[in-house]
């Protein structure tokens, strides 16, 4: 039992003890929050070998840093040899050695870091996506690579930039610099910048960077967003090796801008190479620009192998390659089934050098049915000292290729210009080549100028323009076009003003041969078509024979047309190699293929060691045939045995003199102005004959009825005629990389969405849609504001409105870059349709019993409560209250005690009720005693109690009082406030749900604090 003294001293024990407590409880559970924010914030954890930093070790700082970190490495040799996978960095950091500013690699005071175990330094998980490296020097030893790269199947690792650093020591044994090899993951965002890969000796290193396949993947690898800019690569077996093989899969804009590839001088270096080898996978989006690559192989080899391949969109411009042993490759393979496309690549304002004996400097091929589209190569150096073709040029069908403006030179032997070749399987038929421009070309070479060769089955070769080319050298053929297609046609042909100077050839300086064929004992005959060809105004010099046009089984739909050339022969005697004459006409057929027209007209033709011009017709002695040649307007001057000469093959087969026309000539200065061993008779009329030494000879008889003097002839002008007017413009392709993720993405989202319905009544759901909103990129977000101050995000939503009006709903997308972009629509939300129900009948008078008002300290109520008037019955729940539009400060209403004395009997300590404080967020549950309640509600006395106060409301709040058995003590009110604190709300039970603080919030601190203390007193008054 406790004295009076004992109990007020243990009382002030347990206020000081809650004191206490409540303290420490304040403090820890307050300082939780802030620490917490702290951790979620990136810091710089600095790494330093002289023990001045966070961590002497590099491993163990990478180890221990948190995701979005900065490393910043000091200067010093790093290495490690203990620890299991401190190399695997598994989260994005950023570490930060010393970049050098404006160049190539790091700074002098780059920190390296040289081994990790004998292995790679480091390893990126996708775990570390949005790593950046920049200022590191990676000097591993043995086999070790500098960086590699792991990604398991269905990873992709994303966001990673390195640059400014150096990968030394990369060499034969193994060594990469960033090492790819083999992983099944995908990339996107990979960024290479001004780093510096140095080989080690001069037999050249690996590879500067290795990015290929495992083939785990089942399919869709990609790499995407790749970039390779401003680097050194200096003796590396391969700067850069890309190869993706998993179907479905591909290559998407990669970027090589402006690097410097020096090889190691031996067999077996390259530049880039990028390669797909697996079903329907592509290339979309290759840059490869103003880059020094001068290597022993390959400076950039793209090639994509076995069906459904597509490669789109390339652009290589403003390179300097050099090679000596092999060439420079775009190839697209294709298979039977699924050959797949080349569209939209450009190759222009390239320098190409070759010192080797190789095959081509530039080669793209598009085979087996691969379908090319706007194929642009234009305005190139192309150069080879050894004997190398200098451009070849591939493909099955085509539409849209231009081939222009570039300069081509070789050696005087061996070596050849340009050569476009169209070839396809058995299989493909019918295909179609259009739209062609091969213009403005100035080739130098000692082996075939310029040579389009087309071999398909009924393939179709139409809008084909060979102007304004310059072809020069020891050519066996300056210009040739070529079709060897059964039931195949050329169509909108021109051979147009072209300057030829092959002044010691025995070939043709301009040659046009189709053939087709001959009909058997099983098939008949597939002619081959000409319709509107044309060769005119070309500037011809050779050595022997200056134009040729040969056909076998062919016929025309209308007259080819050889016009206005100028055709000039520098060789003499008679006793030469080829077909020294200056237009040789050769045109074979059968009794099936016939109909061919030739006309020649208003050409010059000066000093052919033979025939000026030599036409064979052959038709057999009984075969009826209209194939005609007609040789109006032209200047035969000078020719070594005769201007004309018609031909016969042998016996059986022979030119057809009535099928010649040969009137409107000037021929002067020739041995024999007209031969002729045709059948029939040759009728020669209306030519100005001057100068000849012979009019008439041969086996076949000639008639002439000459012009009295020269005749004015619309020939070859120079001044008009010649290449330099042929204006060459290469079109624009669009075509490239995407680079909008190396410079930025300032292109916001377009913004649309549906809203259903557009009218509805209150409480009733709006949906809105959003899946019409795009962006060039890729969308991040959206936001939607419905107009009543609620928000949400997702691109679909629903929302409820709570009251009747006009809304407008807002949409905000963000993309990626974080555009952003807003669109509105309008809702109209009417009133709901209502019951209401008649007030209660059941009245009860009001209390009788009278109390004194309460004696609380709390402030009086703002607010008027006026006097309980309203009644109800006691099954009825309370009407909820609203407070009036004004209200006044009145006096508080009051309740009488009742009238039941007070038991006289000492009340047991164990049932006396307990008053607790909470803090204004929360609510107490009170005794089943007598309820305060606004001045709407009915109060109802606890039968149990024989004093009470009671307390009414402030308006804006609802709450309960206790009544207690000491007057002096005032009852305790929870309620919510309009303050800012939370109020209850009603449980379903009837009780009050509270919400809970933030447990690492200051607010929750205090409050514990605050129970502590009331707790602690309640405890003292107890024991007192």
């Amino acid at each position: 039992m406790y004295t009076v003294g004992s109990r007020n001293q243990r009382a002030r024990t347990w206020v000081t003890l809650a004191v206490v407590v409540a303290v420490v409880a304040s403090t820890v559970v307050v300082g939780l929050g802030p620490a917490t924010t702290a951790n979620a914030a990136s810091s710089t954890i600095v790494v330093a070998a002289d023990g001045s930093g966070d961590y002497e070790n590099f491993w163990f700082a990478i180890d221990n840093a948190s995701a979005g970190d900065t490393v910043e490495v000091k200067s010093g040799t790093y290495s490690f040899s203990g620890g299991t996978d401190l190399n695997v960095l598994d989260k994005p950091l950023t570490i930060r050695g010393d970049p050098a500013p404006n160049a190539v690699g790091p700074g002098a005071d780059a920190p390296v870091l040289a081994d990790y175990r004998f292995g790679v330094p480091l390893t990126l998980t996708a775990n570390a996506s949005g790593t950046t490296i920049e200022g590191i020097v990676f000097e591993g030893t043995y086999a070790s690579s500098g960086l590699s790269l792991s990604l398991a199947a269905d990873e992709t690792l994303s966001g990673v930039v390195v640059r400014d650093s150096e990968f030394r020591g990369i060499d034969r044994t193994g060594k990469v610099g960033i090492d790819g090899d083999e992983i099944d993951g995908s990339l996107d965002s990979f960024v290479v910048e001004r780093v510096r890969f140095a080989g080690s000796g001069t037999d050249g290193g690996r590879f500067g960077v290795q990015v290929t396949d495992g083939g785990a993947a089942a399919s869709g690898t990609t790499y995407r967003n790749v970039a390779f800019l401003d680097n050194e690569f200096e003796s590396v077996g391969q700067a850069v090796e890309i190869q993706q093989g998993t179907d479905e899969g591909g290559l998407s804009d990669v970027v090589f801008r402006g690097n410097v590839v020096e090889g190691a001088l031996d067999t077996m270096d390259y530049g880039f190479a990028l390669d797909t080898y697996a079903r329907n996978a592509s290339i979309s989006g290759l840059t490869i620009a103003d880059n020094d690559v001068n290597v022993s192989y390959t400076p950039f080899d793209v090639t994509t192998r076995d069906e459904g391949h597509d490669v789109t969109d390339v652009l290589v411009t403003g390179n300097d390659f050099e090679t000596r042993n092999e060439q420079a490759i775009l190839s697209v393979a294709g298979e039977p089934s699924t050959p797949g496309t080349m569209a939209r690549v450009a190759i222009e304002n390239n320098t190409f050098t070759s010192s080797g004996d190789i095959r081509n400097v530039l080669l793209v091929t598009a085979n087996d049915g691969v379908a090319v589209s706007d194929l642009v190569i234009c305005n190139n150096i192309i150069n080879s000292t050894g004997e190398a073709d200098a451009l070849s040029v591939a493909f099955s069908e085509a539409s849209g290729v231009d081939i222009s403006g570039n300069e081509m030179n070789g050696p005087d032997t061996g070596s050849s210009g340009l050569g476009i070749f169209v070839d396809a399987p058995d299989q493909y038929t019918g295909l179609v080549v259009e739209d062609v421009s091969i213009d403005g070309n100035v080739i130098d070479t000692g082996g075939e100028g310029l040579t389009f060769h087309t071999q398909t089955e009924a393939g179709v070769l139409r809008n084909l323009s060979i102007s304004g080319n310059v072809v020069t050298g020891y050519n066996q053929v300056a210009v040739s076009l070529i079709g060897s297609m059964p039931n195949g046609t050329f169509r909108d042909v021109a051979i147009h003003r072209n300057r030829v100077r092959i002044p010691t050839s025995n070939v043709a300086g301009i040659n046009v041969f189709g053939a087709g064929e001959a009909e058997t004992k099983y098939f008949p005959a597939k002619p081959f078509t000409f319709t509107n060809v044309s060769v005119t105004r070309n500037d011809v010099t050779a050595a022997e024979q200056a134009f040729s046009l040969e056909t076998r089984n062919a016929r025309s739909t209308d007259a080819v047309r050889v016009d206005g050339n100028r055709l000039a022969m520098t060789a003499t005697g008679t006793d030469l190699p080829g077909d020294p004459n200056g237009m040789t006409l050769e045109l074979f057929g059968t009794d099936a293929v016939d109909d061919f027209d030739l006309n020649v007209t208003n050409n010059t033709v000066t000093g052919a060691p033979t025939y000026g011009v030599s036409v064979t017709a052959t038709v057999g002695q009984t075969t009826r045939s209209s194939a005609s040649v007609r040789l109006v307007g032209n200047h035969l001057n000078d020719s070594g045995v005769a201007a004309l000469y018609l031909s016969t093959a042998d016996s059986q087969y022979r030119t057809r003199a009535g099928n010649v026309t040969v009137t409107g000539n000037n021929v002067t200065n020739n041995t024999v102005a007209f031969y002729s061993d045709a059948w029939g008779t040759l009728a020669a009329t209306g030519n100005y004959l001057a100068g000849n030494a012979v009019t008439a000879d041969g086996q076949g008889a000639v008639t002439t009825n000459t012009a009295g003097s020269a005749l004015a002839l619309d020939v070859y002008d120079p001044a008009t005629d010649g290449p330099d007017g042929v204006v060459v413009s290469c079109p624009t392709v669009t075509s490239g990389a995407d680079e909008s993720f190396l410079q930025g993405d300032d292109t916001p989202p377009v913004t649309s969405f549906e809203v259903s319905p557009t009218t509805v009544a209150v409480g009733e759901d709006v949906s809105v849609n959003a899946s019409e909103s795009t962006d060039d990129v890729a969308i991040a977000g959206h936001v939607w504001t419905f107009g009543d101050g609620t928000t949400t995000s997702g691109e679909n939503a629903t929302h409820k409105y709570a009251a009747a009006g006009d809304y407008t709903i807002t949409l905000s997308v963000t993309d990626e870059a974080g555009n952003v972009n807003s669109t509105t629509r309008s809702v109209t939300v009417e009133a709901a349709t209502t019951t209401t129900s008649p007030p209660p009948t059941t009245t009860s008078p009001p209390p009788t019993t009278t109390s004194p008002p309460p004696t609380t300290t709390s402030p009086p109520p703002t607010t008027t409560s006026p006097p309980p008037t309203t009644t109800t019955t006691e099954s009825s729940p309370p009407p909820k209250w609203s407070p009036p539009a004004t209200q006044q400060p009145t006096e508080r209403p009051t309740t009488e005690r009742p009238t039941t004395e007070r038991p006289t009997t000492e009340r047991p300590t164990t049932t006396e009720p307990t008053t607790t404080a909470v803090p204004p967020t929360a609510t107490a549950t009170a005794a089943p005693t007598t309820t305060a309640v606004p001045p709407t509600a009915t109060a109802t006395a606890a039968p149990t109690t024989t004093d009470a106060a009671t307390t009414a409301a402030p308006p804006t709040a609802t709450g309960t009082a206790t009544a207690i058995d000491d007057a002096t003590t005032a009852p305790t009110t929870a309620a919510s406030t309009t303050d800012g604190s939370a109020a209850p709300t009603t449980n379903a039970s009837g009780g009050t749900a509270t919400e809970t603080p933030d447990e690492g919030s200051p607010g929750f601190g205090v409050a514990v604090a605050v129970l502590a203390v009331l707790a602690a007193l309640a405890v003292g008054v107890r024991r007192r």
